[in-house]
Parts: structure tokens; C-alpha cells; sequence
């Protein structure tokens, strides 16, 4: 058992974490400028700078939100910048879990880092493939079966409907293959709502 943080203190330790996750992911985007780029990755890309016409080689949802973010930003960077800072609030929500149990945020912010700075993280969330916004749909779809699980009160908000919603259709649609996943977390969904 430990001691629960004090009431109030909850925005000062959301705070102290994602400047220090996303401090992690600035060094990691200047290490790794502009990221990787395998073969695959630079056709995508050229698809979604209108250098080649929309093909369902790759799902089609997943280059147009690459297209949103290079009307944005028009380099290639920003889209592993995207990546880095996405995957840092999905692991910053799993983090504050800990820190609502009592979990002590010094110990937080030195798993956070130690967790964003191992090298198959590294490599993984600056190399942009379809892969990883996929990967980060199914860890933000796990975080809200959790909070579903938990019986926490977001999760009988409306709002958390409408991510949940959100979060199916993205794991639907970010693959070719990704049905199977999005249904398996509609079922879950409707377990964990019938067993509550």
C-alpha cells in the first residue's frame, strides 16, 4: 500500500511528466533527424505530398492524416515529431494510472524516460510506417479499456464514448488487417460494459 497523492496535485504531476517525456523525445528527434524512412515510408509520403495519387497499397486513412500534419509542417520531421509527441501522452496516460495509485512521480518520470530512451522505442516511434500510428490506436484503445476495467469515472463521461468510437475506428482503418483488432476491442467493450 502507499500513500495517495494529495487532492490538487494531480495537474502539478501531469505537468512534471510530459515535460520530461516529451524533453526525452526532443533529444531523441535531434539524435535521429528526420527519422527513418524505409522505401515504403518515402512512397507513402510522396502520396501524401500529391507527388503520386492516393493508392490503397497503404490504407488510405493513415496518408491523408500524414497529409493533414505536411500541410501543417511540410517536412518530412514533422511527421516523426507527430509520432514521438502522440506516443508520449498515450505512455504519459498509463503513467498517471500509476501515479493515482500512489505510485511516487520521481519514480514515474524515471520509467517514463527509461522506457521512451531504450533503443527499440527509439527506433520504433521515429521510423515512420503505417506500423506506428496503428501501434499507437491499439495503446490508446488499451488505456481506455483500462480506465473501462478500472471503473474509473471518465469512463462514464460521454466524451469518453465519443474516443472510444474514435479509437475502433482508427484501429479499423489504419491497416488492411486491422478489422480484427477493432473488434476484438468492441467485444471487450461490451464485456467489460455488461459485467459493470
Amino acid at each position: 500500500p502507499r500513500t495517495l497523492p494529495k487532492p490538487g496535485s494531480r495537474k502539478k504531476a501531469l505537468c512534471v511528466l510530459l515535460i520530461a517525456l516529451l524533453l526525452c523525445q526532443v533529444f531523441v528527434l535531434w539524435v535521429e533527424w528526420p527519422g527513418g524512412f524505409p522505401l515504403d515510408a518515402v512512397y507513402q509520403y510522396r502520396q501524401a505530398m500529391g507527388e503520386l495519387p492516393l493508392s490503397d497499397d497503404h490504407p488510405v486513412l493513415d496518408t491523408l492524416l500524414m497529409r493533414v500534419v505536411l500541410t501543417v509542417f511540410p517536412h518530412p520531421a514533422a511527421l516523426t515529431a507527430v509520432q514521438l509527441l502522440l506516443f508520449s501522452l498515450v505512455l504519459c496516460a498509463f503513467l498517471m494510472m500509476g501515479y493515482d495509485r500512489g505510485v511516487p512521480l520521481p519514480l514515474l518520470v524515471f520509467l517514463g524516460c527509461f522506457f521512451e530512451l531504450m533503443p527499440n522505442q527509439v527506433l520504433s516511434w521515429t521510423t515512420v510506417l503505417k506500423d506506428f500510428p496503428f501501434t499507437l490506436a491499439l495503446l490508446w484503445g488499451l488505456y481506455l479499456l483500462a480506465l473501462l476495467a478500472m471503473k474509473k469515472p471518465q469512463s462514464r463521461k460521454f466524451g469518453f464514448y465519443v474516443c472510444l468510437t474514435a479509437d475502433i475506428f482508427l484501429i479499423c482503418t489504419l491497416r488492411h488487417n486491422g478489422v480484427v483488432p477493432g473488434l476484438a476491442v468492441a467485444v471487450l467493450c461490451i464485456v467489460l460494459t455488461l459485467k459493470n
